[in-house]
């Protein structure tokens, strides 16, 4: 079951908040009657955060043990209480014990893992309701398994071969804001001093110099802001379900989408 933040309000007027496990509002709201408080309002919490996502290696290893457990002939909720507890991701641990509990309870594996589309793709969700739906749930899982570790392999090779560019990139950048804020000014004094007429272009560079001198600071921590948000954006399942089918229509990372 997923987890709730919710505020409520008692009988006697007193406001109370806190967190529960439920599989819907309506779940909540009743959760919440048996102890005499009244639900004004509750959000869905997410899992996963910026400063600790889930790789996907983690994924990989849970899939893979998860079928490895089941095929030996261990039950699904066995199986998943054995890996939870070994599990050092505080957030997928979480996770993993409330798809345990939801599955303890008699509610199918894919019912439960629905509720976390932030954490798990919709080709993974839909692998796991064909093999849960067909009995066949741990060639499901080894298969799924395979094709992330095969992703994961892809994804390595393709960082690998963009650290290189990307590390001249940032010196690039670097140097070029340090030329802009240390030597420029020194050229702008003695050109201004000696009472030239400045072309243009030369005073584009001297204008952009200076902006660069007065708020570095600001424009420095606008550019890691609007990373840290473009990173959050990305990772978002609602919006790569929107982005995938234009990637795909493109030439040459279209084909990187789909056979990888």
């Amino acid at each position: 079951m997923p987890y709730f933040d919710w505020s409520g309000i008692d009988w006697f007027g007193n406001i109370s908040k806190g967190t529960q496990f439920a599989r819907s509002q309506e779940e909540l709201c009743d959760v919440l009657l048996t102890q005499e408080i009244g639900l004004i309002k509750a959000t869905l919490k997410k899992h996963t955060s910026l400063i600790n996502p889930i790789k996907l290696a983690v994924k990989v290893q849970f899939f893979k043990e998860l079928a490895i457990l089941l095929d030996s002939g261990i039950l699904l909720p066995r199986a998943l209480n054995i890996i939870e507890k070994q599990i050092t991701h505080p957030n997928f641990k979480r996770i993993v014990k409330e798809i345990y509990l939801d599955v303890s309870q008699g509610i199918s594996i894919n019912d439960s893992i629905v509720y976390y589309n932030d954490v798990f793709d919709n080709l993974t969700i839909q692998i796991i309701k064909t093999g849960s739906e067909s009995g066949n749930l741990a060639i499901s899982l080894k298969l799924l398994s395979e094709h992330l570790e095969r992703r994961q392999l892809f994804l390595t090779k393709l960082r690998s071969a963009l650290i290189l560019p990307l590390v001249t990139f940032i010196l690039f950048v670097f140097v070029t804001g340090l030329i802009f804020v240390t030597v420029i000014p020194t050229f702008s004094s003695i050109l201004l001093s000696s009472g030239q007429e400045l072309s243009f272009i030369t005073k584009t560079l001297f204008n952009i110099s200076n902006l660069l001198k007065e708020h570095i600071l600001l424009i420095f921590g606008s550019w890691i802001m609007f990373l840290v948000v473009l990173n959050k954006i990305l990772k978002n399942q609602k919006f790569k379900s929107k982005l995938d089918p234009i990637l795909i229509r493109l030439p040459i990372i279209g084909n990187i989408i789909i056979y990888n």
